[in-house]
């Protein structure tokens, strides 16, 4: 028969006291209420950055498109793929199109390259001088320049903008603090 053991070698009972669950939970508390804007803040630069290519990316498309195919190729917004809107808004979506006639408005015979659904809950602004951007089949853009400005909830500090020179040349800049305008349109 085994002898019981003295007490002091007995094991303490350990677990998760009252206050350990009070400083955890603060200190989740604390790490959420600091970590919550710096999430926002990613999430809507992720959104910007993706609006931003999906654009790029339409109209790198049409200028190479102009170029192997030797004709002229319209890039306009459209909330539906039948035709282009007439407004320089371009959130609710935009379409690129071979424009044979030449008279920058889609037809149902003429190719349909690509078309892109709107953005959501970000402002895409043009110009509303120039609805329609085209390329040449030497990749020139005729016109003016033109600046589309990409604008989120946080307004024209984070606002971000295309710009399409006559030359062809596509480049992406942060618009000065008079082009941030259309952000508050």
């Amino acid at each position: 028969m085994s002898e019981p053991r003295p007490a002091s070698t007995l094991r303490k009972a350990s677990g998760l006291t009252a206050l350990d669950l009070v400083i955890t939970l603060a200190i989740i508390a604390l790490l959420l209420t600091t970590a919550a804007p710096a999430l926002k803040d990613y999430a809507l630069n992720q959104r910007m950055q993706s609006a931003l290519a999906r654009f790029h990316a339409s109209l790198a498309m049409a200028r190479s498109e102009a170029i192997n195919r030797g004709g002229r190729v319209v890039v306009c917004p459209s909330a539906e793929i039948a035709a282009c809107a007439e407004s320089g808004d371009w959130q609710h979506g935009w379409m690129v199109f071979l424009d044979r006639n030449d008279d920058r408005e889609y037809q149902p015979g003429e190719p349909l390259l690509t078309s892109e659904p709107g953005v959501g809950d970000l402002a895409i602004r043009g110009s509303r001088h120039r609805t329609r951007l085209r390329f040449f089949a030497n990749g020139s853009a005729p016109g003016s320049n033109a600046s589309i400005t990409f604008c989120d909830a946080r307004g024209a500090v984070a606002a971000r903008q295309l710009t399409l020179s006559a030359s062809g040349r596509i480049r992406l800049k942060t618009p000065k603090e008079s082009d941030g305008a259309a952000c508050e349109a």
